[in-house]
């Protein structure tokens, strides 16, 4: 099973969930190039805290939600570094290890929402885990992955996931903006130092 949403689909959600207010602004940006696949998670880890906060009986359980961090381009020195401490190919992005209804874990290999296929490693991986008796999932968009965390979970879905998703991004990207300004403010009020100024 593949769970996938489209682009068009992703804005709809993201307009129709909010309502207006500050998350019905802010539109999901392209992914920037070098690093599509690090927005994704961005955007699903948010989520799992905000149904931790909706559904506090299993926040628990979704406190062993965790990303593997295998993913990403790294130069050759730090992956050679991460191969011989036993990093490999194909692992899936995201694992829950709470054994449900016969199932061992769900694991979820995560990608953008408007490209990226599953590549060899990954795939051979998900069909052998899903053999081992564990929910094995590929996902475009951080979304979809929650919606199948959801369902593994037997969680109902919130309809104002998105918008809070949304507005908790939009608002930590001001706070980053208000932090920059400030320093550049502190760095303009800063008389420079010279040494006759410095001396006694």
């Amino acid at each position: 099973m593949t769970e996938r949403m489209d682009v068009a689909t992703y804005r709809a959600l993201v307009a129709g969930a909010s309502g207006g207010g500050l998350a019905s602004a802010v539109v999901p940006k392209p992914h920037r190039r070098g690093e599509p696949e690090y927005h994704e998670p961005v955007r699903f880890f948010p989520l799992v805290a905000c149904l931790a906060e909706i559904h506090p009986s299993s926040a628990e359980e979704l406190e062993d939600v965790w990303s593997t961090s295998s993913g990403g381009r790294r130069d050759r020195a730090t992956a050679g570094k991460l191969k011989a401490a036993g990093q490999k190919r194909g692992v899936p992005d995201i694992e829950a290890l709470i054994p449900i209804a016969g199932q061992h874990g769900l694991v979820i290999e995560l990608k953008p929402i408007d490209s990226g296929r599953a590549s060899k490693e990954q795939s051979a991986r998900l069909v052998r885990l899903r053999r081992r008796g564990y929910r094995a999932e590929l996902c475009h968009g951080g979304v979809a992955a929650g919606q199948v965390l959801c369902d593994y979970l037997r969680l109902p879905w919130p309809p104002d996931a998105v918008a809070r998703v949304e507005a908790y991004l939009a608002l930590q990207h001001l706070q980053r903006r208000l932090r920059r300004q400030a320093n550049r403010r502190d760095s303009k009020c800063q008389t420079p130092i010279s040494l006759r100024t410095a001396s006694p």
